[in-house]
């Protein structure tokens, strides 16, 4: 295990109520990663990679940066992307 992870399970044994957040928070960027490596694959900008979503430019660079919390209908656009 990594110190961070060793971290995370010490916190959340501490405090039980932790681990909900923490989930949210490897969701994110596991979404941000995601969006990054597609975008990237395409070889698109976040405005071009945007417009191909309908969705605005803030909204990509705020899902890379993992600092949003992302519609269920946008993450299965996402993920269907490049099928």
């Amino acid at each position: 295990m990594s110190k961070i992870q060793d971290f995370i399970k010490q916190d959340i044994n501490t405090n039980p109520s932790l681990k909900e957040e923490y989930k949210k928070v490897s969701i994110s960027l596991d979404l941000a990663i995601l969006v990054r490596k597609k975008r990237d694959k395409l070889g698109m900008t976040t405005k071009k990679f945007a417009e191909y979503l309908e969705v605005s430019e803030s909204t990509i660079k705020n899902i890379e940066a993992g600092t949003m919390t992302v519609p269920a209908n946008l993450v299965n656009k996402i993920v269907n992307i490049t099928r």
